[in-house]
């Protein structure tokens, strides 16, 4: 008898835990996007082909390209909504010539401090450049940058001279009879000026604005309200704004380079 209701009372539990385990999936089922639901997202904020689709773990790594270059898009499998963009590529043809401004930012970037005295454009064997002219405390910097590219073809250095000849002194008075000629006094050297402290760099140009940096992170949020907006110069990207948007209850961060206007980055934040 107590062997009898040992084999029913796990039956029962078998079964509930069976029926549990159903509920579960169906629930993750019903929860989760489609694969077509998520590329029908993705298409409704971006135009362009997709290339490839690949979902790892909660996540839809989609690969779409365009006219502009070729982007990885990040999706929540949950709720559809984008979690990261990243541009993997540019088409060719796209790029254009670096202009002046973007020639003296470049110069003023490399050489970390100073002010651009002259700007004016050169043939290097048959290569089309920029020759730039950066002024510090007591040297000038030239920089020779490719409009194609935006490459350092060549640099200089022209160190300013500094008079360091003592101020002459005053003459001797002439010896008389009764009183001995006075001692010419020794010249001190000359004491060494103080080095001054270089400014912070200022007056970099950037090719986009703040308000078309602004307009673009938008773009690439789906909309949304500007929190704050930040020029930085990234070692790798150089000078990129970095702007912080609110949407509904998500906070965004989206990267602009400042010279290209290209979306380097767009993080979603719950």
């Amino acid at each position: 008898m107590n062997k009898k209701w040992i084999w029913l009372t796990l039956g029962v539990i078998v079964l509930v835990g069976g029926i549990g385990i159903q509920q579960l999936m169906a629930s993750r089922q019903q929860t989760s996007l489609s694969e077509a639901e998520i590329v029908a997202s993705v298409q409704s904020f971006y135009t362009g082909d997709i290339i490839e689709t690949e979902r790892i773990d909660d996540t839809y790594v989609i690969v779409l390209t365009n006219d502009k270059g070729t982007y990885q898009i990040q999706v929540n499998e949950n709720d559809g909504k984008i979690k990261r963009i990243k541009q993997l590529a540019t088409t060719k043809g796209t790029e254009t010539e670096m202009t002046q401004e973007e020639a003296e930012a470049k110069a003023l970037t490399e050489a970390g401090s100073g002010n651009v005295a002259q700007a004016k454009s050169l043939s290097v064997e048959g290569q089309e450049a920029y020759e730039v002219t950066v002024k510090q405390e007591n040297k000038e910097l030239v920089y020779v940058i490719s409009r194609a590219n935006g490459d350092v073809i060549d640099r200089k250095q022209t160190q300013q001279q500094e008079n360091d000849a003592a101020q002459p002194t005053s003459e001797e008075a002439p010896a008389t009879d009764n009183e001995p000629a006075p001692e010419k006094e020794p010249v001190s050297e000359k004491e060494p000026t103080p080095e001054k402290e270089q400014a912070p760099n200022s007056g970099v140009t950037t090719a986009i604005s703040k308000e078309e940096a602004e307009a673009l992170a938008l773009n690439a949020a789906g909309g949304g309200k500007i929190e704050s907006v930040e020029l930085d110069n990234d070692e790798e990207d150089g000078m990129e704004y970095e702007i912080e948007i609110e949407n509904g209850d998500q906070e965004i961060e989206v990267i602009i380079q400042a010279q290209s206007g290209e979306v380097l980055s767009v993080t979603w934040d719950d």
